[in-house]
């Protein structure tokens, strides 16, 4: 058994950053990570795909900030940014070590892990939002390939295949946009209709208005400002291949079938392969 001032599970980007400030405070941290890199999601997410907010914004805790070029900056960017941080601030990173199950002994918190007990009295689950690709359970079954955006490969499509894309968010435009950059046909099956990218304010004199704004709770801001308490579509180009008839939009899945798949409302659709674009879940089910 070992005791630590503070035991952090999870070596993405808020771990690393709860690290950081614990040293600040004193208290030596010891992280825990089940992978043997640094950068949580990130080091798993395809290298090109670009993030949500400015570049500017994703920054560490000691103001370092992605190189590159453009206003967003790609998965790969980002995550030499994390690894960049991890190193320079030689944190004790148990790599490969997975909390199993943790309890409270004596105001002290029990970590059991994969390789040793941990004992201390400053815990802080840091596993994100993306750790569990989410597949909903759906009546049916298809014969044809599934898989999640997590692991789905756009260079496995061939010209002319017809691919179905479940979910409309951001995950789900980028599979799109790589699809048809392979020359494949895309449906796309959405519950809601689509709207269009919200106003971006990054390059204006009103960006640190936006920022500021951003950290409020939307149910502060009077008439919700244009605000959602989801993450917006920043993919312009999905509405607009839509418009222009490059992209099939059917309504929500309802139950799979052999060649394809029943919209809720009974429209039969048939496709080669289905990409689930339909989020994550937290993994905490060893709390």
């Amino acid at each position: 058994m070992g005791d630590a001032e503070l035991v952090i599970v999870g070596a993405g980007p808020a771990g690393l950053c709860a690290a950081w400030e614990g040293r600040k405070r004193g208290w030596e941290p010891i992280i825990l990570e089940r992978r043997s890199v640094v950068g949580g999601a990130w080091a798993e997410m395809p290298p090109k795909m670009r993030c949500l907010s400015p570049r500017k914004y994703d920054r560490m805790p000691d103001g370092s900030v992605s190189s590159g070029d453009g206003n967003r900056a790609t998965v790969a960017e980002i995550l030499t940014m994390i690894e960049a941080f991890a190193a320079k601030n030689q944190f004790r990173i148990c790599m490969e070590s997975s909390a199993q199950a943790v309890s409270v002994q004596n105001g002290m918190f029990e970590i059991e892990t994969t390789r040793q007990l941990l004992r201390t009295p400053r815990l802080i689950i840091a596993t994100g939002e993306y750790s569990r690709p989410r597949v909903p359970s759906v009546p049916g079954d298809f014969d044809g390939p599934t898989e999640h955006t997590r692991t789905f490969d756009p260079n496995t499509v061939t010209a002319s295949e017809r691919v179905a894309v479940i979910g409309a968010g951001n995950s789900g435009a980028e599979a799109v946009l790589a699809i048809l950059a392979r020359g494949g046909q895309v449906v796309l099956s959405t519950r809601y209709p689509l709207a269009g990218p919200p106003i971006d304010f990054s390059e204006t004199v009103l960006a640190p208005l936006a920022a500021w704004y951003a950290g409020l709770p939307v149910r502060w801001l009077p008439g919700r400002g244009g605000c959602q308490v989801k993450t917006p579509l920043v993919y312009g180009e999905l509405k607009r291949g839509v418009q222009a008839g490059q992209i099939e939009l059917v309504g929500a899945l309802g139950e799979l079938q052999a060649r394809g798949f029943r919209t809720s409302s009974g429209q039969d659709v048939d496709v080669d392969r289905i990409v689930w674009a339909t989020g994550y879940r937290r993994e905490t089910t060893w709390l």
